[in-house]
């Protein structure tokens, strides 16, 4: 379900149609924190991606 919600997010944001790579350093950077333990970090790379996503959708209307 969780997939199937971030795939839908892609594509209504339209981000892998100028760059198919679009999130591949965010989503490294978050599992290499995750896996270190570092969870403060993991918060911070989240809460960035969470807060571009949001802006792309607010002007996207």
């Amino acid at each position: 379900m969780l997939r199937e919600g971030l795939v839908a997010l892609l594509d209504l944001t339209r981000l892998r149609e100028a760059d198919p790579a679009t999130g591949h350093d965010t989503h490294a950077a978050l599992v290499h924190a995750v896996t270190e333990g570092a969870a403060d970090r993991a918060a911070a790379v989240l809460l960035t991606l969470l807060e571009g996503t949001l802006k792309l959708l607010r002007e996207r209307g």
